[in-house]
């Protein structure tokens, strides 16, 4: 892979989290929502209707660690309450939820590593 800029791979790491989740049924919802509180790079339904908010991490190795190791604390407080202010604003009812991590290595193959309720919230 040539040279890419940090913003242009977290692009194409948001690309094939986006195939990637389309392929497994997912309906998306929302990319890239901001809010006051911050973003949720995915929105997403999985088959069983479940609200999805997914966090999308893009590395070109694994020399630093694996892409979802990078979704710390600080970050996942970000997330639920962007979360809350999401389902605040598009929904009628509190659905049931759950938070994503999706790695993404870009080397020589692409790699997508899908974590399912990568962190709960207290």
């Amino acid at each position: 892979m040539a040279k890419v800029d940090k913003k242009a791979l977290g692009s194409l790491g948001e690309a094939e989290a986006l195939r990637y989740l389309k392929g497994e049924g997912y309906c998306i919802l929302q990319k890239n929502y901001a809010c006051k509180h911050g973003e949720a790079d995915i929105v997403c339904q999985d088959v069983s209707g479940v609200l999805v908010f997914a966090e999308v991490k893009t590395r070109k190795t694994l020399n630093f660690g694996s892409p979802s190791e990078a979704v710390g604390k600080s970050k996942q407080s970000k997330l639920v309450k962007t979360a809350m202010e999401y389902i605040k604003t598009y929904t009628t009812h509190l659905p049931e939820i759950r938070f994503d991590v999706i790695g993404v290595t870009m080397g020589l193959d692409i790699d997508i590593n899908h974590i399912k309720s990568a962190f709960i919230v207290d």
